[in-house]
């Protein structure tokens, strides 16, 4: 769903006649700390499948770990526009993970109506250390990824509350950071 945003946003961006190259005059911080999360996020998740043990048994810490540092970046970034946006969709999506011993529930349903039944069975065998499927024992369930846009959508995706947020402050991080300074007046 966020690449969809980060497209439409560019899309919309332009068609406003503002410059994105105005982008990189954003006062960013601590961007590492992003890039470091994310990387730790894929790292459990490509690392599981391979039967890491160290992976295995200290999932639940190293998405807690992850999520500290997009907090931490968030934090430094919060005079930058769209990011207390994104803090809140962050925060939300932390909660449901906590909640879940370090793990996103996935409606099973929502994979079924977007094509991907098959997921289901990575999901119910557990080897997916950084999701699982919504059930009886799911903590916070309205918060999870549970929100689909199904076929004919080109990329039939599922959603939780929290990328809606981060949609949006992505989206104004981009219309407003890419606004010339005449206009932000």
């Amino acid at each position: 769903m966020l690449l969809d945003v980060l497209i439409v946003s560019i899309v919309i961006t332009l068609l406003f006649g503002h410059k994105l190259s105005n982008l990189k005059d954003l006062k960013l911080k601590w961007i590492e700390l992003f890039i470091l999360g994310f990387l730790i996020q894929l790292a459990i998740v490509w690392l599981s499948f391979k039967n890491v043990s160290f992976v295995e048994k200290y999932h639940f810490a190293l998405h807690i770990l992850s999520f500290l540092l997009l907090f931490i970046g968030i934090y430094k970034n919060l005079h930058v526009p769209g990011f207390k946006w994104i803090g809140v969709g962050v925060a939300l999506n932390f909660l449901v993970i906590f909640a879940n011993n370090g793990q996103m529930p996935v409606s099973g349903i929502g994979l079924e109506k977007i094509g991907l039944s098959g997921y289901k069975e990575i999901l119910q065998s557990g080897k997916y250390l950084t999701h699982t499927l919504i059930g009886k024992g799911t903590h916070l369930p309205f918060l999870a990824d549970r929100f689909y846009i199904p076929h004919p959508y080109p990329r039939p995706t599922l959603f939780s509350i929290g990328d809606v947020f981060i949609g949006i402050g992505l989206f104004i991080l981009i219309f407003k950071g890419s606004m010339s300074k005449e206009k932000e007046g």
